[in-house]
């Protein structure tokens, strides 16, 4: 492998375990906001995850774990 792919790999990688360690955060947000019996409004999960709206709108994953919490 060339150093250009051994380095792409290696960024897609390092943005995948970032992504993960958000949704993590995320899941850990919403959990603690349950327990606590605080709505999960958009801006709160954000700052109690130290991650933005905009990752909770865009990214998949993140809006299917908020819609749950409203179902």
């Amino acid at each position: 492998m060339s150093g250009d792919a051994t380095r792409t790999k290696a960024a897609i990688q390092a943005r995948r375990n970032n992504t993960e360690q958000m949704l993590q955060r995320v899941r850990d947000a919403l959990r603690q906001m349950r327990r606590d019996h605080i709505p999960a409004q958009t801006a709160m999960v954000a700052r109690r995850a130290q991650v933005s709206r905009t990752f909770l709108y865009h990214n998949e994953q993140a809006r299917k774990l908020r819609s749950e919490e409203h179902t």
